[in-house]
Formats: C-alpha cells, structure tokens, sequence
C-alpha cells in the first residue's frame, strides 16, 4: 500500500485557521494514540460441537503489519453473552495463530467471536472484532415464539443536517428486528398529501433519493415493504444551513457545498479536509460567496479506504462530514494458486502449489475445506473487506466483502451507499479540537510482563536495591530459564517480555550488593482483566426463521458422524453404537484436581488429598508441619537445614525408610523450597505411596500453588514462590499421511477441513509454497481460501473451489 503519511495534497490553504487547526490536532492524536485494526482467518464459516474452530489473526496499525501490541484475546461467547471460552496468544509481526476446541455437548447455537488487544480496549469497543460463528449439534429446530416483524428504517440526509430550500441527498436504510436488511418501496409526501417523490432500496435495504424541501413543511415516507407491512415515518426537518454533497467517480471526488438563494448574504470561508487511517490527505479553503461552491480533489494516487471529508467553518468548528471510499486496488497482492496433483477420490493425495512474485516479505494462512459439507459465504467479511471497510465504520454491514469483488459504477455506487448510512467511529472531530482525549487504562505490555514489590522476611520492610534471581520452570515444555532483575529504591521489580504458554513456576531468591542471600516475599501487582465484550452483531442463522436452516440441518447432519469417529492424533475413525450412561457429578476437589493437574499428575488414585482451595486451612503457618500431620505414613527427619520427607510405610533396597519424591506444580523439587512456601498459597497436596513415574517408583508428594486467580481470595498476598498464566497453548493441525506403510487406510475419514497452515512466510528467497494433503472418503469440491498481507501492508485474499 502507499505511504499515506507523505500524501499532503494542498490546494489553497485556509490561511486564518490557528496553528492549533483540525491537520495539526490529528497528527497529534495519531502520534499520541495510534489506531489498531484486527481481522481473524477461519478456516470454515460454520462447525460442528466436537470440532475445532482453526484460526489465524492479523493486525494492522497505519496499514502496517502492526507493532504497537504483543498480545491479544480472542474470546468465544454464547448466545447469552457468557464467555465459554478465551485464548491469550502472543503477536509476531501483527500476527496470531489459536484454536478452540468445541466439546460434543455444545449447544447448538450462534456463537460470537471477539478479537482485540489491550490498547484496542481504551478506544470506541466498536474497534474490537465480532464475527458471528453459527456451531451446529444436530438438534432439531426449537420455537423461540412468536417472530418479531418490526422494521426499522432510518434517513440520512447527506452531510449530516436536511437543509431547507436546496437540493438534499437523502440516503435510507430499512432492517427487520434481527439486523438484517429488508426492502420495501414507498412515497414522499407533503403535510398535504401530495406525493413529492417516489422510494425504493436498490441494494441491501439500502437507497437514496433528492428532495428539496421547504422550511417548515413536514414530510411523511408511506413505506410498503416485501412481505406485505406498510408503515409510514417522519424524515428529518429541514433548516436553514448549508448543505453538501460529494460525488466521487472513481478518480476524484467533487464536494458541493450550497445554500439557499434566501441565504446568500455574507461570504462564507470554510476549510475542506479529508483523512484516512488518522492521516491528513488533503486540505483546501472554500469561499461561499453565491448560492454553491464546487471543490474538485483528484484520488487516483491515495490508498484504498475509507474518506473521510469534513468541512469546518471559519472558526475550525466541524459542521459537515461525509464519508466516501475510495478504490484504487492497489492493496492487492498478486498471487498464483496451482493444483499440480488434484485428488477427488478418496484418501487421494493433492498437492497445490501457492506463490508470490514479489520480493517483500509476508505471511498467509491456507484453508482446505469440503465445500459441500458447510456452508460456505462467499460475501462474509475478509481480510480485504475488513481492513479497508467494516473496521472504520459504525454499524453493521451485510455482505461487506460483496462491495470488493468488482469496481465497476453499479458496485460502487452501491458502497456508496454504505458511506452514507453508517458514521465513522475512529475519532470524533469535536472531542480532538475540545481536548478531549481517551483515558489509556490498558498499556502494550513487551509479551508478559510480571511486576511488585520486594520485601524482607517480615513482610513489612521495603528491599531497596539488590537483585532477584529468578528460576522460571514452564509447565507446557520443561524448559528452565534463568534471569536476574534489579530492586529499584521503592522496592520495585519488574519481569518483562516473558513467553510461555499454559504456566510456569518461579521460584527467585535475593541477592544484595555483598552478594549474601536472604529470605524474601514479593507482593505481585494485580494484572487488569479485560471485560467480555457486548458488540452486537447479527446471529449467522436464524433458526425460527432463515429459511435455508433446513438445508443447513441436512447438510450439517452428516458432519456430526466425525464426533463419534475422529481421533486427531491417530487419525483413526471408530463407530460407536449409542449408548447410555450415567454420569456421576464431580465433587469439588474432583474439579480442583482437573483444573490444576495434567497428565500423568492427574491420576485421582492418591492415597491422601488435601484440597486447600475448598476446605482452606486457617492459623497454620508452617507447611511442613501441616504435610506432617495431615498425611499418615510420613515424617520428616533430619535438623533444619538438613531435613528430607520420608515414608513410613515405603521401604528402600537398604531396608530403611523411604525418601518421597516432591513435586511442586509437577516439577521436581527439595524440601528446601517448599518450606518457606505460605500455606495460603496452596492450592492442592497429593501423597502417593508408590508414583512408578518417579525415579525411585516410591512414594511422592505432589504439591500445587494457587494461581493468580485462587490466590485473589486468600488472606496473603505475599509469596515466596508462584505460578503464572502464560499464553494458550495452540494445537497443532493434524493432517493423515496415506503413503506411510502404516497408516490404517481402511478406517473411515470424513474431515471437513483438510488442511490448515496458518505459518507460511514467502519473501525474497522463497517465493513458491508447496501444500500437500490427503483427501477425505467424502470430498467431492475442495474450496481453497488464503489470506494474508506483507510487510508493505498490502492484502492478499485468493478463494477457489476444484471439483464438483
């Protein structure tokens, strides 16, 4: 894409405009407060429960791959607006790989999918991305009552204000109760029943007409819509004022400014801007000293976006905005899709190869579905649609990626149309020149960042200087890490750019500038949850009333066979008779069991549980003594300093009593670390007599710290020691390989998504990438979706379908 920060086009310049005028108040906004766009790749439009939704999210900041966040949230909500589920997931180079993992027993609904970074979280929540995702459980249609056939329809005359006695171009669009477009055709009358002008939505419950209205007359629209309901509605008043109008012919623009012969008194002086993506384009003056003034604003040599064109009166004050879009294409990159070996048939080998003849780096996502086991919308929101259109604008748009397609006069006036009924929402004139600017509550953090105070063993004395030398273990690879941080005078630290995934336990000891070691607690700082958010956004199907749900029943109901049959890691297809089965209910300590254990720790067949989290253990402060009492068969032995954790009922080869393994949050550790470990920090104590997965296949002691969550209830919030969240671990995609001698090619393979790469970086030295999958036993027609963007910000959007 172009650089827009170095396109400036001036004609006359407004010359009484203050230094503090509207260009210098939003270059300042933008330096101060940079925008971030968001946009999430699917690999399908529709799932099935006991599917996994695969997705990639990119992010843009002044058409640049972005760099202001390292993290960002991607959440999944009910109908009810509860968050099921939520993934915190690193960014490298403004982009993010998830997955969730839909459970058999979903209800069977519309789910919404919220996408967003902490900066995004202090501007309009109209910036946060909202998909509606539509999870299928082959559960009949229920009634929801009656249906509710209210239309709404709104006007918009064009500039913002119905000016009397000129020329108004009025926008309209008419929506059922559901958010979704409806069309109608109607009249324009008078207060006296003369019909003025005649209505009718040209696209998507959208239209437009001219009125030149007269002061103080009042004008009905008599509306009659497709399914049979009229209506009828008060337009807007008109006034006295200026009106506007912008026509835009694909190379430039032409702003109208007019007002009525009645008016034409003074000369009026405005200045004309126009921005996008926060960056001034073009700034002229405009002298009004007859009834109109044309301004002409060639485009052809902007970057493809969103307008926005504001007139501001002689005192800076904004008094007319319009938004129009421009349409250059230059954002695409071009890009090849080959099939060198297409297999149809079933379990056949494909190979597809994709390249990009351009030197500039960039990264793409590859999704390889059976198209005639989904349902697939072509004119759903994409990469493209996304950036440059429904990310920039208030309201919810139908079919916005339809507006991209072609470039022709019909699809531009039609998106046009789209400028005209939706506001902007980036910024508001008015707040920038009063000063008033958004109140920054979340911060970019460099990836994880983890921060508090030190204090000495007493936990009320301040350390002030030295160092923590931490320990940090990571629960999802084993790994071990070492990094020392440095105590500020108020007793500060601060861990940044940490990266890992699940959790990891630290474990930190004090040195001082005489390099001795001391027994010290730290006091983490609370870390800001981010709220779930409300957007609204239309359901993807109705089910009391889309009129295609049925043949979404009968197309969904064959998928539903893989929850029964799919295993991701041996790729192994098994059909279950239906059975039935009781389900006892968990018991608490069952739940704390599962939620802070894995693995081969997670084995309920413990000879003593201690769960802290729902029985909490009150005036007790020393933990070894707590194990001691609280666990029969062990005992600790030895002289402070010198102690170990033996069994009483183990024996060793020597005939003596056992040493127990300790694992603290299932790594192996000492006594010596967990007993200065507060017991208001325990979350879970498991003893077992004979653990075979330890060295000695003895006894073991298996020890769990609250997370940040628990530890936000207990009555200490000093610690010793500590686990923290990191990022959700992603899955990788499984995809069967047939040409291995050993693969069970016999068992039955039904996946709808055949292949998911969401890592493909093509540049310089690598221009081509070769896809090679294996077919399923069904698909007939593969549908082929990539996208992706470079490093110069430009967009790549490729969709194909093979087969029939």
């Amino acid at each position: 894409m172009k650089n827009i920060t170095t396109l400036i086009i001036c004609s006359i310049i407004y010359s009484n405009i203050s230094a503090q005028n509207p260009v210098t108040l939003l270059t300042d906004f933008n330096h101060k407060y940079p925008q971030e766009k968001i946009h999430l790749h699917f690999d399908k439009d529709v799932y099935v429960a006991g599917e996994t939704i695969w997705f990639k999210v990119y992010l843009l900041s002044n058409l640049l791959p972005d760099t202001i966040s390292s993290s960002v949230i991607v959440d999944l909500v009910d109908a009810t607006g509860r968050l099921y589920a939520r993934k915190n997931l690193p960014v490298f180079d403004g982009t993010a790989t998830g997955n969730f993992d839909l459970p058999d027993s979903l209800k069977q609904g519309n789910f919404t999918v919220h996408g967003y970074t902490g900066w995004m979280l202090n501007f309009d929540p109209g910036f946060l991305y909202s998909k509606s995702i539509f999870i299928f459980n082959n559960k009949p249609a229920t009634s929801s009552g009656a249906k509710d056939l209210s239309y709404t329809v709104d006007f918009f005359p064009e500039g913002g204000n119905m000016v009397a006695d000129v020329v108004n171009f009025v926008a309209f669009k008419g929506t059922n109760a559901n958010g979704h477009p409806v069309s109608f055709t109607g009249t324009i009358i008078d207060s006296k029943g003369n019909i003025i002008t005649d209505l009718s939505t040209v696209h998507s419950g959208m239209g437009r007409f001219t009125l030149l209205p007269q002061a103080d007359e009042i004008y009905t629209a008599k509306l009659k819509f497709d399914n049979g309901n009229v209506s009828s509605m008060q337009i807007p008043v008109g006034h006295p004022g200026i009106a506007m109008h912008v026509d835009n012919d694909g190379k430039a623009i032409r702003v109208l400014l007019s007002r009525s012969a009645e008016n034409v008194k003074d000369k009026l002086s405005f200045s004309v801007v126009g921005q996008m993506e926060n960056h001034t384009l073009f700034e002229t003056s405009a002298l009004l000293d007859g009834e109109s003034v044309s301004i002409g604003v060639p485009t052809t040599n902007f970057p493809s976006g969103i307008l926005q064109v504001t007139v501001f009166d002689a005192t800076g004050k904004p008094i007319l905005e319009r938004l129009t879009f421009v349409n250059n294409q230059e954002y695409e990159i071009s890009s090849n899709l080959t099939p060198d070996t297409l297999g149809l048939g079933k379990k056949a080998k494909n190979v597809f190869t994709f390249s990009v003849p351009d030197s500039i780096e960039g990264t793409y996502s590859v999704a390889i579905t059976d198209a005639n086991a989904s349902v697939v919308d072509r004119n759903a929101d994409n990469i493209v649609s996304r950036f440059l259109l429904s990310s920039d604008i208030k309201g919810y748009v139908e079919n916005p990626a339809w507006y991209f397609f072609g470039n022709d006069r019909a699809t531009r006036s039609a998106l046009d149309l789209v400028m005209m009924t939706n506001g902007w929402r980036r910024f508001n004139w008015g707040q920038i020149i009063s000063g008033q600017m958004p109140e920054i509550t979340f911060r970019p953090l460099p990836y994880l960042r983890i921060s508090g105070k030190a204090y000495a063993e007493n936990k009320k004395d301040v350390l002030t200087g030295g160092d923590l030398n931490f320990i940090i273990k990571a629960k999802s690879d084993s790994a071990t890490d070492f990094v020392t941080v440095p105590i500020d005078s108020q007793g500060n630290f601060s861990l940044d750019s940490l990266i890992f995934k699940d959790t990891a336990a630290f474990y930190f000891n004090y040195n001082t500038r005489n390099k001795s070691k001391k027994q010290v607690f730290l006091k983490l700082d609370a870390v800001a949850s981010a709220p779930v958010s409300n957007n609204y956004v239309p359901p993807a199907f109705y089910v009391t009333e889309d009129i295609a749900f049925d043949s979404l029943q009968m197309k969904m109901t064959k998928n539903i066979e893989q929850v029964k049959f799919y295993n991701a890691y041996t790729a192994k297809f098994i059909s279950l008779e239906e059975i039935k089965i009781k389900v006892k209910k968990k018991s608490p300590t069952q739940l704390v069991n599962e939620r802070y254990t894995s693995s081969i720790f997670s084995t309920p067949s413990a000879n003593t549980t201690l769960d802290l989290i729902t029985n909490p253990v009150p005036h007790i402060s020393n933990l070894l003594v707590y194990i001691r009492n609280q666990i029969p068969g062990i005992d600790i032995i030895g002289i402070p300093g010198n102690q170990k954790i033996v069994s009483n009922i183990a024996t060793s080869l020597t005939g003596g009593k056992q040493e127990v393994t300790i694992y603290v949050d299932q790594f192996e550790s000492d006594i010596t670390t967990i007993q200065y470990i507060p017991i208001d920090e325990i979350a879970l104590i498991k003893f077992l007599k004979n653990f075979v997965y330890s060295n000695t296949n003895g006894p073991a002691l298996l020890i769990y710290r609250k997370t940040a969550g628990d530890m936000a209830g207990s009555p200490s919030n000093y610690v010793s020691s500590f686990t923290y969240p990191g990022y959700s671990v992603t899955k990788e995609f499984y995809s069967p390989n047939y040409s291995n001698p050993g693969a069970n090619t016999d068992a039955p393979d039904i996946r709808t998504t055949l292949y998911w790469n969401p890592n493909v970086v093509l540049d310089i030295n690598k221009q081509k990438e070769l896809f090679k999958f294996y077919n399923s036993d069904n698909c007939k027609r593969m549908r082929v979706v990539i996208e992706g963007f470079n490093k110069a910000g430009r967009l790549c959007r490729l969709e194909k379908e093979y087969g029939r």
